[in-house]
């Protein structure tokens, strides 16, 4: 028994060895450490901008609340992505990293000419990351790469926290590279990504990042634009709205109700005249924060219930208007009806995918359930 482990520690430490002799360390101050990735298209071919942090400087004892940049810009041109990302290493004489680059940026005018090959070399090259979050430049996309979103942390820091806090709210359609690339080979979905633009942060005087809707792909290419109010009822449909307030007018005053949990359920039912019928149920969990009437008081049974149905016709309006734009209009299947005909009816699935846009009737029920109304009284 003894001899077989011994045996097994000599077999682990020679794997061990072997492995380590076809890698090559390099020390993280001689490394090109990659937050933020910019394409652009150009007349020859990208232009690829990289937000990388300062590793020169880096642990140099500076004061942490100051005002320092802790990144660098670099830009870089070639016919493919590749091409240009190879320049980097010579221009820098640093090696790149790029498996802690935070999001992945594309010019508008990259996405109408197409995405495919642009974002093939990430999900390909060993040290990048497939799980990145991916965005659409309102214009371009070395605008967003290069913004001055702040001194002291990366501004691919605060990008990654507006886009992951966009989707919790309801304004950004969040979504990873993975997750975009699999949408774009899908036969029946269609890619998605959230827009970015920037705006200014006067009291602050740098900018932030400012959502413009969501971009649609066919193929790869960029075919419309959702605006926010569609992106919000979008993600309502894909149940991820997590956190995000809601102001509705109610017979008895406007209020304003913080979603803590919503969940949606999409169901179809085959008709007997072959036609699909998609039930899409959406039940939400919200307190009350703030109850505007004409003048203060408790927030009492009938509130509750008029705050409720007020909830309930506004989120109604919000789905159907999605459904019809996104769904009836564009012919997008943002609710995945496609799959869910084939996991329920596979026989018949083939031919629902061919003529869904057509043969769909789309029903939305809508419930809200108000959980704490705030403090009911200053006394």
């Amino acid at each position: 028994m003894k001899r077989t482990a011994i045996s097994m520690l000599l077999i682990i430490s020679a794997a061990f060895f072997l492995c380590g002799c076809g890698i090559k360390g390099v020390e993280l101050n001689r490394r090109l450490i990659v937050e933020a990735i910019g394409i652009d298209k150009t007349d020859s071919g990208v232009l690829v901008t990289l937000q990388a942090l300062d590793t020169h400087t880096a642990g140099m004892g500076s004061d942490p609340n100051g005002q320092e940049k802790v990144t660098n810009l670099y830009q870089f041109s070639g016919e493919t992505v590749g091409q240009a990302l190879a320049q980097a290493e010579s221009a820098t004489g640093l090696t790149p990293l790029y498996s802690q680059a935070r999001v992945l940026i594309f010019g508008r005018p990259l996405a109408e000419d197409g995405l495919s090959a642009p974002l093939d070399l990430f999900l390909r090259e060993y040290t990048a990351r497939s799980d990145i979050l991916v965005a659409m430049a309102q214009n371009t996309a070395q605008e967003i790469a290069a913004a001055e979103l702040g001194a002291a942390v990366p501004g691919a820091v605060i990008l990654e926290d507006a886009l992951n806090g966009g989707g919790q709210t309801g304004r950004s359609a969040v979504i990873k590279l993975y997750d975009f690339m699999n949408l774009t080979y899908s036969e029946t979905d269609r890619a998605f990504c959230p827009v970015i633009g920037l705006r200014e942060a006067d009291l602050r005087e740098t900018q932030e990042p400012d959502f413009k809707g969501t971009a649609f792909f066919d193929g790869g290419k960029l075919v419309f634009i959702a605006e926010e109010a569609l992106t919000r009822g979008l993600l309502f449909l894909k149940d991820r709205v997590k956190d995000t307030n809601l102001t509705v007018e109610g017979t008895l005053g406007t209020y304003t109700l913080r979603v803590v949990a919503s969940k949606t359920k999409i169901t179809p039912e085959r008709q007997t005249n072959g036609r699909i019928k998609a039930k899409i149920r959406v039940k939400t969990v919200c307190d009350i924060t703030e109850f505007a009437a004409s003048g203060f008081g408790t927030v009492g049974a009938a509130e509750i219930a008029d705050a409720a149905a007020a909830g309930e016709a506004a989120l109604r309006e919000l789905l159907s208007e999605c459904i019809d734009t996104l769904f009836y209009e564009k012919q997008t299947d943002i609710c995945r009806f496609a799959r869910l005909v084939k996991l329920k009816y596979p026989k018949t699935a083939e031919d629902y995918a061919a003529n869904m846009f057509t043969e769909t009737d789309v029903t939305i029920e809508t419930e809200f359930i108000i959980r704490r109304t705030g403090k009911e009284g200053m006394g």
